[in-house]
């Protein structure tokens, strides 16, 4: 005989298996807060989350979207790279660079 779900649904297997995996009560976050926090938009580019954690039941799937959590919020991949490596100006002064120059080349033919 298997052991018992532990949790009603697979969302809410989801759910706590990532607040355990990611370590929300070691942040001081409750459940709820960590929950509404890793599944907004990322803070920086303002993308829907997209790292996906799959839990796949007898009685059902679901599959949780995610951002990663950083000291401003809600992170994507991406975002949370740079993010180590270079500050927010920095990024965001490069970034309109590129398109400066993007844009040139795209008038010239």
């Amino acid at each position: 005989m298997g052991r018992p779900a532990k949790h009603a649904t697979a969302k809410e297997a989801a759910e706590h298996s990532l607040y355990s995996k990611m370590g929300g009560a070691l942040m001081g976050l409750s459940f709820p807060n960590f929950i509404s926090i890793v599944t907004s938009k990322c803070i920086i580019c303002g993308c829907n989350p997209s790292e996906e954690l799959v839990i796949d039941r007898k009685d059902s799937s679901y599959t949780l979207k995610w951002h990663y959590i950083t000291t401003g919020g809600a992170c994507c991949k991406v975002c949370k790279t740079l993010q180590q490596h270079f500050d927010i100006d920095m990024i965001v002064r490069h970034c309109a660079r590129i398109m400066a120059k993007r844009m040139h080349d795209k008038r010239r033919g």
